[in-house]
């Protein structure tokens, strides 16, 4: 979406979430996104699909689908709300506290079996799916928020915990990039199709040039691309 649009996007919905409006960016004609099937910006119901449709979604506004049901805005004259909807506006399935709530409530692996562990870490430019533990790590699925550029690599390698792994998902989806945070400074190492390296010193220029040639893989645009966190349990 050309940055024109997203600026009258934003003109007409000022309180449109900043998250939102930096994925607007990103936002191509009937592009899958995020797990959603984006249309150009918010949309009436009434207006996109007639008033049979409006009537049913009296104060919403659509910006997709997601698995066929409605992705959009409600309440925007007080807090505006992302919810996803079945049927009606009276049906919701799910209320969002933002894109990358959505995102990773699409991408955080249902077959893991382990117990969700309580555990809380801020990273700037990051969002993470339930913790689970295995012996004395802590691991969850996470993305690289919409929006993340090489700029705000920096803030985020800074924010990781010493002796934490971040793993990077290549577009091959059977490879990946690994970066760990080892007390004497960054190393990295690559696992290509069942063959992992061993880990090597990399300097922080180098880690952050080969992050954001991953950006577009670990940032929810697919259920298959997304990236992990392995924390020690002593880092709580």
């Amino acid at each position: 979406m050309s940055p024109d649009r997203v600026q009258q996007i934003v003109a007409a919905h000022p309180w449109l979430p900043q998250d939102c409006r930096r994925v607007l960016l990103r936002v191509e004609p009937g592009l899958t996104r995020y797990g959603v099937q984006w249309l150009d910006g918010p949309q009436d119901p009434a207006q996109l699909f007639g008033p049979d449709v409006g009537e049913l979604f009296p104060s919403a506004l659509w910006i997709g689908r997601r698995k066929g049901n409605a992705i959009g805005y409600s309440h925007t004259a007080t807090v505006p709300r992302l919810c996803e909807w079945a049927r009606s506006q009276k049906h919701v399935i799910a209320h969002y506290d933002g894109m990358d709530a959505m995102i990773l409530a699409a991408i955080s692996p249902a077959s893991d079996r382990r117990d969700a562990v309580h555990h809380l870490l801020y990273v700037p430019g990051m969002a993470f799916g339930p913790w689970r533990q295995t012996g004395n790590t802590l691991d969850a699925a996470c993305i690289l928020s919409p929006g993340l550029a090489p700029p705000d690599l920096p803030a985020l390698l800074d924010a990781l915990p010493v002796r934490s792994v971040l793993t990077l998902t290549h577009e091959d989806t059977d490879s990946w990039l690994q970066l760990r945070l080892a007390a004497q400074g960054l190393e990295a190492r690559d696992a290509r199709h069942g063959s992992v390296d061993a880990w090597q010193p990399v300097d922080r220029a180098d880690a952050q040039a080969r992050m954001a040639a991953l950006l577009a893989f670990n940032d929810g645009s697919s259920t298959q691309y997304f990236a992990r966190l392995t924390v020690p349990v002593d880092v709580r």
